[in-house]
């Protein structure tokens, strides 16, 4: 098998997990980024920032032709390792994409429940009832 030919298969395999990663995360983040965001119009601007981060991170890793032996007259078995590293690749930009796509989501999540908590702070303030909690400092981690 020539190198070229298991590096078109290898980036098939790539454009399909791909594909499939980004199908199966954008129902679940768009109604995450809907609540996050107040309105849809800024959500669906966040997830197709977040969905493409995640594509292109994953099919540049799935093309990453590391690993392919440079002569004509490779071995299968060498050729074969080269698919393999390849594939390799394509999972860790997947992998690392999707982690530090979930990381900023979760400080947007704080974020978004501090400034809650603290309205409801200041609303029961306003209103002249007991406040349901002194409102967290900012910088401060807020104990779960």
């Amino acid at each position: 098998m020539q190198p070229i030919l298991a590096l078109t298969a290898a980036g098939l395999v790539a454009l399909l997990a791909t594909a499939g990663t980004v199908l199966l995360l954008r129902p679940h983040l768009q109604r995450l980024l809907d609540e996050v965001c107040g309105t849809h119009a800024r959500a669906g601007f966040w997830v197709a920032v977040s969905l493409l981060t995640i594509g292109i991170c994953g099919l540049l890793a799935g093309t990453a032709t590391y690993g392919y032996p440079s002569a004509p007259d490779a071995s299968a078995q060498d050729v074969f390792l080269g698919g393999v590293t390849q594939l390799r690749l394509l999972l860790v930009g997947l992998l690392g994409s999707v982690l530090a796509v979930a990381w900023g989501l979760v400080q947007a999540i704080r974020s978004f429940e501090r400034r809650a908590d603290a309205r409801a702070y200041y609303q029961a303030m306003q209103a002249q009832t007991p406040p349901p909690s002194a409102p967290p400092a900012s910088g401060t981690p807020t104990q779960a």
